[in-house]
């Protein structure tokens, strides 16, 4: 088992894996496809299993296959970083920390830990990756992130969660409407009224989805969009109603015009914040460093302030 740990040859196999074939991962790596195919051998008659499936259409893993990513993986990451760590000890210049962050904290939590962290450590650089939650997660699981900042509905394979905190979904209205006065709303309140929602894939359009359906209650939604400082800006300038979480619009609703009011459905209180890393991966300091300055930016209450 000894020699299966060796690097080039877990490389080879991770590339072919990512790749979908020897001759693409021969092209990426610019390794013979023969050397390749000997390290992929190597690896299978060591481990007396067979790692791929050889199909017409690609190299595509078996279980066994899958268990070995998922270690080459975590491995690969981890003598990066020991060799970025004899180079640079505590030096944190030239280091790109590599965020994926659902859409909802692209406009406050997200920029604001950044801007705040880079002040402390000039030279270090961000490569920051926006979509929705289900592929966020799996960009740590796969190693493609360091740092995931989502929001769940359950506990996700494959990650380790630093931070959760409950995140329950809101309605804001404009501070004109008949409904701002009120201290609390359920979605049957709403019923006839125009609604923004998110596209389909995000976890608040599913809780939306889900509790609409328990009560009974058909919404009439004149706009859905997976960018949402649009359904913002639409909100602000037509008075229909928002759904949102207040840790997306803590610092600018009142300032704009808005009065955010909790839904009292309970499947809507049932979605939380996390902040993940990769399951079993030792963090580089850069990265335990940021991680820790995000959640302590993140852990305060997100609540609707009435003035």
């Amino acid at each position: 088992m000894k020699s299966v740990l060796h690097s080039i040859g877990l490389r080879y196999f991770v590339e072919v894996a990512r790749t979908g074939s020897v001759s693409a991962a021969s092209e990426a790596l610019h390794v013979d496809i023969s050397a390749i195919s000997r390290q992929i051998s190597k690896l299978e008659q060591e481990l007396r299993c067979i790692l791929f499936d050889r199909l017409p259409r690609g190299m595509v893993l078996t279980e066994g296959g899958r268990k070995l990513m998922s270690f080459a993986v975590r491995s690969l990451l981890d003598a990066e970083q020991i060799g970025r760590e004899l180079q640079e000890v505590s030096d944190f210049r030239g280091r790109t920390l590599r965020i994926a962050s659902s859409h909802g904290f692209a406009y406050e939590a997200l920029p604001e830990a950044i801007a705040s962290f880079s002040l402390d450590h000039p030279g270090i650089s961000f490569d920051a990756y926006v979509g929705l939650p289900m592929d966020i997660s799996e960009r740590v699981r796969d190693g493609e992130a360091d740092i995931g900042l989502t929001f769940t509905l359950s506990p996700i394979s494959g990650v380790r969660t630093e931070f959760r905190q409950p995140s329950p979904i809101h309605v804001l209205v404009r501070h004109d409407d008949k409904l701002a006065g009120r201290k609390a709303l359920s979605l049957k309140a709403l019923e006839g009224r125009d609604v923004l929602v998110p596209g389909k894939g995000a976890t608040l359009r599913e809780l939306i989805d889900i509790s609409a359906g328990v009560a009974g209650v058909t919404l009439n939604p004149v706009m859905e969009s997976d960018n949402g400082q649009l359904l913002y800006r639409i909100a602000q300038m037509t008075g229909a109603l928002l759904f949102t979480s207040m840790i997306s619009v803590s610092r600018r609703y009142r300032s704009d015009g808005f009065v955010a009011i909790p839904l009292t459905d309970r499947i809507l209180r049932q979605r939380s914040v996390e902040l993940q890393t990769m399951a079993g991966r030792n963090l580089p300091p850069p990265v335990r460093k940021f991680c820790d300055h995000l959640a302590k930016a993140l852990n305060r209450p997100y609540s609707a302030e009435r003035h």
